[in-house]
């Protein structure tokens, strides 16, 4: 498998532990107990939170502290207006990644989702990065998760290039965005995995992504999509 040589890793850092004023705290675990009563099957596991980013030709390095929860930033960014009512030193943002897949016959991939915080919807291949996750190679980290989200060997995914980390505080993460290219046709990647994958058609736009698909754009990959497509 081909990547780019460009190294992005994550590095923790040593850093006063965060936490919630009493105020932001009363709000963020009534909105994680709201989300939890909607989305049934949501537990909370740790997370990491970014402190700084570092990115220029040679690396692109995430510093972060290992002091965060999932319900953290579900509770927080489903708090209305969080950024608006919550006061700066309460906001954070975790870090996740997420890869824009690329078959061989040059078709884009969306995974059917209805898990987690976020309404059933299309999504690209991804998720946040655990405190627990031992390599700091988000190379690594986002090729299992392309594996494990499409269900395929490792050994379709042909290439991994980083694009850009994009900062996105509104919903409370820092996303490492990769462009994955496989082996495989689109045809051959729906007929041998077991998830429900979807191929974005030509003439997709997506402020009109109703008239293409019934499933309604997952939010985060739909800002991904548009910062990629504007590169």
């Amino acid at each position: 498998m081909r990547t780019h040589t460009k190294k992005v890793s994550f590095l923790s850092v040593a850093e006063p532990r965060f936490s919630f004023s009493p105020q932001t705290k009363a709000l963020q675990e009534e909105a994680w107990k709201k989300v939890c009563a909607k989305r049934t099957g949501l537990y909370s596991a740790g997370l990491l939170r970014v402190v700084r980013v570092r990115n220029d030709n040679a690396e692109c390095v995430f510093y972060v502290a290992k002091d965060i929860e999932y319900s953290d930033v579900v509770g927080l960014r489903n708090i209305e207006n969080f950024r608006e009512v919550v006061p700066n030193t309460d906001c954070f943002q975790s870090l996740s990644a997420i890869a824009v897949v690329e078959t061989s016959d040059s078709n884009t991939v969306l995974l059917e989702r209805d898990s987690g915080d976020w309404d059933y919807s299309l999504e690209l291949s991804g998720g946040f990065v655990r405190a627990e996750e031992r390599d700091d190679d988000l190379y690594q980290f986002i090729q299992r998760r392309v594996v494990q989200d499409l269900a395929i060997p490792e050994g379709a995914v042909a290439s991994i290039a980083f694009i850009q980390p994009i900062d996105l505080k509104h919903i409370a993460e820092v996303m490492a965005v990769f462009r994955v290219q496989l082996n495989i046709s689109f045809r051959e990647l729906s007929e041998a995995s077991t998830a429900k994958v979807f191929c974005i058609p030509k003439g997709y736009v997506i402020d009109r992504h109703s008239d293409f698909f019934t499933i309604p754009l997952h939010h985060p990959s739909g800002l991904v999509l548009r910062a990629v497509k504007s590169l």
